[in-house]
């Protein structure tokens, strides 16, 4: 493979990765909210683009909400079957192991 001759210097390095850098996005307000949102874009506030509706937010949001409330009460359903047998939670190992003195926690082979 080609070797080049000489070392490329900082500035024409610099000259040739100007063009990867990254470009500004272009924020307007909308006309329905005011909310800033991209140029040539839906509003994800309040679903318009140009004065007409094609997104139903508030749909999107009930089912979000929903998706969250179902999640949280699995959580708490796991939580709650861990509790429930006992002398399986690490905790109660935990405090056991603590309220053993020093010597008694160590193990020799």
């Amino acid at each position: 493979m080609a070797q080049p001759k000489k070392a490329t210097s900082r500035s024409k390095t610099k000259i040739r990765r100007k063009s990867f850098r990254l470009s500004s996005v272009n924020l307007i307000a909308c006309e329905q909210c005011g909310s800033l949102k991209p140029a040539h874009h839906i509003c994800l506030v309040c679903g318009t683009y140009r004065g007409k509706k094609y997104l139903d937010v508030e749909k999107k949001e009930r089912k979000e909400r929903k998706r969250v409330q179902e999640a949280e009460a699995q959580r708490e359903r796991q939580r709650e079957s861990i509790q429930k047998v006992p002398g399986k939670t690490p905790s109660s190992q935990t405090r056991q192991l603590v309220s053993k003195p020093l010597t008694q926690r160590t193990t020799s082979k």
